[in-house]
């Protein structure tokens, strides 16, 4: 048998008898094809062809954006469950991404999802920023007043990234400031004290005083949010150290009573610690301004503690001025409160109790 050679090419048998197949189909002995003359014989013509290494022009079109976001938000699976034996903290993420996964979208809302995603991905091919920027906005205002939290994260997320990458200042702004907002409502503050001193930082960069009095005002809430649910859990320092972030943010807002609160719990936590100078000095800071606080239990709190520190480090004489200028107050209290019952129609109350 000859095998092919440079000057013959190989040529292999054809499986159906056709012109240039010699092979008879009724013989009992089956002869090779055979080999073609590459001058004079013509190919096979129910031989496939050599598939060409150049690829054929594609008439494929580029899937759009709405369409991926509206099967993406509309076909949600939720995760596999954890294994029995997993960890408590990852058993509770798990939780948490599955109840995320299964918050469908309303059947009502799937015209006005669609309708909007069409308007972004149009804005966007037209490089249509603002146009872009407001049909995602509308979507997650939608979904928000729904309750459906985690998809108005979804595109309050969208508006932040779209601002980001556009250098947008305002629209970056608004979008830091919708998601702190809905963070706090998920329970996620520490992601809202993200978006909060990323909104803080950009009003700061550029001078806005407006903003960054807003800013304020919303760490301030979610600092304190945060330092209660570490002093709960046990994490004293990390608490004081949050307590001490409210009060900041409380004294550049101008919130009296959140920054009396913080000044009273470091003071407090400070003496759980046996701290007694630090403790004295915040509790001093908090005796000065307890006016603004409606929680009268906790004034009284305050001054004995504050003798207790005192008498704790020596100085009992001071701590027994400390009770008498306490009984002195407490009488005024107890009078002005009296005095407010009984005439009611003087107006706003000087212990802030209406």
């Amino acid at each position: 048998m000859r095998f092919p050679t440079a000057s013959t090419p190989f040529s292999p048998p054809c499986p159906t008898p056709c012109p240039n197949n010699t092979q008879s189909r009724n013989a009992a002995t089956p002869l090779p094809h055979p080999r073609p003359n590459t001058r004079t014989s013509l190919p096979c013509p129910l031989r496939l062809p050599i598939l060409s290494l150049t690829p054929a022009p594609s008439t494929h079109r580029p899937i759009r954006q709405a369409f991926v976001d509206f099967f993406n938000l509309t076909h949600s699976r939720p995760p596999p469950p954890p294994p029995p034996n997993a960890d408590p903290d990852a058993a509770a993420a798990a939780a948490a991404a599955a109840a995320a996964a299964q918050e469908d979208v309303p059947q009502e809302a799937l015209g006005l999802l669609r309708t909007e995603l069409l308007k972004a991905d149009n804005a966007l091919r037209a490089g249509d920023t603002q146009g872009v920027y407001t049909a995602y906005k509308n979507l997650a205002k939608y979904f928000a007043q729904l309750g459906r939290l985690q998809k108005a994260e979804f595109f309050f997320r969208r508006c932040l990234r779209l601002s980001q990458d556009t250098q947008w200042l305002a629209g970056e702004l608004e979008a830091n400031l919708a998601l702190g907002v809905v963070y706090e409502e998920l329970h996620e503050t520490e992601a809202a004290i993200e978006c909060y001193e990323r909104r803080l930082q950009l009003a700061s960069d550029n001078q806005l005083q407006t903003e960054k009095d807003t800013a304020y005002q919303n760490l301030t809430t979610v600092y304190l949010r945060q330092a209660e649910v570490q002093e709960s859990s046990g994490q004293l320092e990390l608490a004081i150290g949050s307590y001490n972030k409210c009060l900041s943010a409380a004294e550049r807002s101008g919130d009296n009573p959140t920054a009396a609160k913080a000044n009273f719990k470091i003071g407090m936590l400070y003496h759980q610690q046996r701290k007694f100078p630090e403790a004295i000095h915040y509790l001093r800071q908090f005796i000065e301004v307890s006016g603004y606080m409606a929680d009268r239990a906790a004034v009284g709190s305050a001054y004995t503690t504050f003798a207790g520190c005192l008498k704790a480090m020596g100085d009992k004489e001071a701590a027994v001025r400390c009770l008498e200028e306490y009984l002195q107050v407490r009488r005024w209290l107890v009078g002005e409160a009296q005095r407010c019952a009984l005439r009611p129609h003087l107006g706003k109350c000087p212990l802030r109790c209406k």
